[in-house]
């Protein structure tokens, strides 16, 4: 009996790995950008003024999210065919799952 709910728990496990999301619960730590070119902003609003571009594939730290759909991340690199602030890397981008997608989150 227990080596079959083993079973069930690791198909289980497999089932939702493999539908690309990513494992745990919490708030996302890490994120990918999925669109061609994503601005990053100086704050969570699309009034404020752009830092700079991150280039799609690119993957950034997430340092804190706002209930729309906001994330503060630390950016890891950036596009460097466009202009960008040389004295931050931490910055705003949307977090639509248009724009991107969320890579790993805390388990907890």
């Amino acid at each position: 009996m227990t080596l079959a709910f083993l079973g069930v728990l690791g198909s289980v496990y497999n089932y939702f790995r493999n539908l690309g999301h990513p494992f745990g619960f919490g708030p996302p730590t890490e994120i990918e950008i999925v669109s061609a070119g994503l601005n990053v902003r100086y704050g969570p609003s699309m009034r404020d003024s752009v830092m700079g571009v991150i280039a799609k594939g690119s993957r950034h730290k997430v340092m804190t999210q706002t209930s729309q759909q906001w994330y503060q991340i630390e950016v890891g690199q950036w596009d460097e065919t466009n202009p960008h602030v040389q004295d931050q890397n931490r910055g705003w981008v949307y977090g639509s799952s248009d724009f991107v997608r969320v890579v790993s989150r805390r388990v907890w």
